[in-house]
């Protein structure tokens, strides 16, 4: 049986596709019935008499209603109003919305009216399309739960959808690149080959937000709008406004930085040796800019069988590498910044189920570059042998401070003392989903409040404060630890920064908490306890390596 790393990824983009457009379905119906109900606004009012009620009910469980009516009502004549004639329609359209469903109470009341009338033998209101008087309605309201429940479909399938499609196409575009040219081309969910991914990025965007904005003109032009509704409508558009953010900032990094390449110095790449590459890139970095690099070796395990079978990526081994802005050059158009790699002879070479890649980030003021190279590594001969551990302590020698940097984290010298800086809003990727699922809860518990009673507030609104503290609280955190030789000066906090100065002889432990993860990366909360018993909060969110590496700078200080 071939495996799944073979079949193509066309698969998924029509999948994602399929996706996109079974959540549009719904997205259209609420849509369309927004104008009608505008529509029939404008429409004439008649008497109508109603022949026949029924309250049906549907379902598997019998929860769902509908109203089944027929009813009587004269209206000028279609086929001939010049002459003024009148002619008596029979209409069995009830509401705006169509079919059955459980959505509010609308079906009871509504009925309990039309059955009163009934049975009193009294007419009831209706509206007629003067364009078209055989169309009527017996009700005009607009029923935004339902166009609520209609619109959480085209953001949860289209961001699902779009999300397939778009990890598609980034497969379609890597496996289509030769890994075993010359020039190797970056496999990035960034910048793609040939531009695909960013022109993917733009039409997403772009027919995204054609469609949340005329359904939100369309909402919010009508009348008595409930706040719930308003606020929920109002998330289509500002997923639109991120999309376009995002397409802006990918086609920014393209126009600055175009794609790079890895050019290979070695006819033959073999594990046990030190390999030599070049990356050519389209601008000169600058002087002030910092060029991360990182060499990973993944493996791909396949777990379980049948319906329960599942694909993760494992990281067999990584490697920050130092490399120095000034060694490279520019060489007619292109930037060429040389390389040195390691490739430990006791890993696996690249295969179907192993992957060798190099990692290359160009932190810089604007736009970053950030970019993945496949590398061919083939089996070893006679040549010169280099262990893992051996090799992977050498590069961390030659760039100390590079987990750190890659971290987000910045390093300074101060007279003789390193100044660790750990900014606000360093990890979007940990606190952005507790900003999301925080926003759904408060819209879930407005809707709640809206629809169900006011005393659900009284639950709800403790339980909000707490999750907004805290997703603020991640996304603001900060300090600033200064290591000296006789003293670590700490100043931390998120809303007001307490400062601490201490001996280092004074801490007694360096306590490590990891609550959160990001694939195979743990993410550590770090505190020094000293002697007296006091706990000093001093990173927030740091990588496992980051944390391992702050850890062995206060250390050093402490003698140990």
């Amino acid at each position: 049986m071939a495996s799944s790393k073979n079949a193509h990824p066309g698969c998924l983009v029509a999948f994602g596709l399929i996706f996109l457009l079974a959540g549009c379905v719904p997205g259209v119906i609420a849509l369309n019935s927004v104008f009608f109900a505008r529509a029939t606004q404008g429409w004439h009012e008649a008497s109508a008499t109603i022949t026949s009620l029924e309250l049906r009910r549907g379902g598997e469980d019998g929860d769902s209603l509908a109203i089944d009516a027929t009813y009587r009502y004269r209206a000028p004549d279609a086929e001939s109003p010049e002459a003024g004639a009148m002619r008596e329609y029979t209409g069995d359209r009830v509401g705006i919305h169509g079919g059955s469903d459980n959505l509010g109470s609308w079906h009871q009341t509504v009925f309990q009216r039309l059955d009163q009338a009934r049975r009193d033998e009294r007419q009831v209101p209706c509206w007629y399309d003067p364009a078209d008087p055989a169309q009527a309605v017996l009700d005009r309201e607009q029923r935004w739960g339902v166009v609520g429940f209609l619109l959480v479909f085209p953001l949860v399938f289209g961001l699902v959808g779009g999300a397939v499609a778009w990890l598609g196409i980034h497969q379609w575009r890597k496996r289509g690149a030769a890994a075993v040219d010359p020039r190797i081309r970056a496999h990035t969910t960034l910048i793609t080959a040939d531009g695909g991914g960013t022109v993917m990025l733009w039409f997403f965007a772009l027919i995204w937000n054609a469609i949340a904005w005329s359904a939100t003109v369309a909402v919010m032009q009508g009348a008595d709008i409930p706040m719930a509704v308003m606020l929920g409508v109002l998330i289509f558009p500002l997923v639109g406004v991120i999309l376009i953010g995002l397409a802006l900032l990918h086609t920014a990094r393209r126009l600055r930085h175009g794609q790079p390449r890895l050019r290979l110095e070695e006819p033959a790449w073999l594990n046990g040796r030190s390999v030599r590459a070049t990356v050519l890139m389209a601008s000169e970095p600058g002087p002030d800019a910092r060029i991360d690099v990182r060499l990973v070796v993944v493996r791909r395990v396949v777990s379980g069988s049948g319906k329960n079978r599942s694909v993760t990526e494992q990281t067999e081994w990584s490697c920050d590498l130092a490399s120095d802005v000034q060694a490279g050059r520019m060489a007619g158009v292109d930037w060429e910044q040389p390389l040195e790699l390691p490739l430990p002879s006791d890993l696996p070479t690249g295969d179907e189920d192993v992957t060798w890649r190099l990692e290359w980030h160009v932190v810089r003021p604007g736009p970053d570059l950030s970019a993945i190279f496949i590398l061919p590594v083939a089996a070893g001969d006679d040549g010169a042998v280099l262990q893992s551990s051996e090799q992977k302590a050498a590069a961390e020698r030659a760039a100390p401070l590079a987990v750190l940097t890659r971290a987000g984290i910045r390093i300074a010298e101060d007279r003789g003392a390193v100044v660790v800086s750990l900014p606000a809003w360093r990890n979007p990727w940990l606190y952005g989903t507790g900003f999301v699922v925080t926003a759904l809860l408060t819209l879930t518990a407005m809707i709640c409040v809206e629809r169900v009673a006011w005393w659900t507030a009284i639950v709800a609104v403790p339980l909000l404060l707490l999750c907004w503290r805290g997703v603020v609280r991640s996304a603001l955190w900060r300090s600033t630890i200064t290591l000296s030789a006789g003293r670590i000066t700490v100043a931390a906090g998120w809303w007001r920064l307490e400062r601490h100065e201490l001996q280092p002889a004074a801490i007694s432990e360096i306590e490590r908490h990891s609550s959160m993860s990001s694939g195979d990366t743990p993410y550590f909360n770090m505190w020094l306890k000293t002697a007296d018993g006091a706990r000093i909060a001093i990173a927030r969110g740091l990588p496992g390596q980051a944390a391992a590496r702050l850890a062995e700078m206060i250390n050093a200080l402490r003698g140990r």
